[in-house]
């Protein structure tokens, strides 16, 4: 069961583009190359805001007027580009001010059938990119469909793996009379501390209602 990013929720034949950087050229690492899952852009998990921002913009990232904390980088040239999926900006989420959560977007396509291909070509990106042998593998109720309706909803059409540490995942919805596709990373050993803290605060409010009956 996957967690959504609103609740939270290289690299084979990946080509890496350091955005801004004048003539750069993207770089392919070997064919057949994978790793295990990470963050991508030499992201590092629990990160402060501070220090994920300045390895963003060492890369050319732009963080979006009006945005605090780096929760959202723009991305003009698309630092990570595979087949037709091409990043245009990223949401970045932290918990207690520490990095867990990112999200690679590509935003407004428009067209179904063009929509569908970018999102195939996302999950081809994962499969392609790291190593799955050890990974619990999960999809929505709609996985594989072909009908429009189902890919504008978030979860209707995830698909992705998760192992100890992580959980990756591609996944699409509608917004402003537009499509989007996104690969989400979670850092999850944060992601089972928030869902404790929650648990016990849910706990300790269901003890007091108890307490005032």
């Amino acid at each position: 069961m996957f967690l959504s990013w609103r609740l939270a929720p290289l690299f084979a034949l990946l080509c890496i583009h350091v955005p801004g950087a004048q003539g750069a050229d993207k770089v392919s690492p070997k064919a057949g190359s994978v790793t295990a899952i990470r963050f991508p852009l030499k992201l590092i998990p629990e990160s402060s805001t501070a220090d994920a921002a300045s390895v963003l913009q060492s890369q050319g990232f732009k963080q979006d007027d009006g945005v605090s904390d780096s929760k959202k980088m723009s991305d003009i040239t698309g630092a990570i580009t595979y087949k037709h999926f091409k990043s245009d900006n990223l949401n970045l989420e932290y918990w207690n001010g520490k990095l867990f959560n990112l999200r690679v977007n590509h935003s407004g396509i428009d067209g179904c059938e063009n929509m569908i291909l970018i999102y195939k070509d996302a999950i081809s990106f994962i499969k392609n990119s790291y190593d799955l042998s050890k990974a619990k593998m999960s999809s929505g109720p709609n996985f594989g469909s072909k009908r429009c309706k189902n890919y504008m909803d978030e979860g209707s059409v995830i698909w992705g793996a998760v192992t100890k540490d992580y959980q990756i995942s591609v996944d699409s919805f509608w917004s402003d009379d537009r499509y989007y596709v996104y690969v989400s990373y979670l850092y999850m050993p944060t992601q089972r501390a928030i869902d404790a803290q929650e648990s016990g605060e849910m706990k300790k409010s269901d003890e007091r209602a108890r307490s005032n009956l």
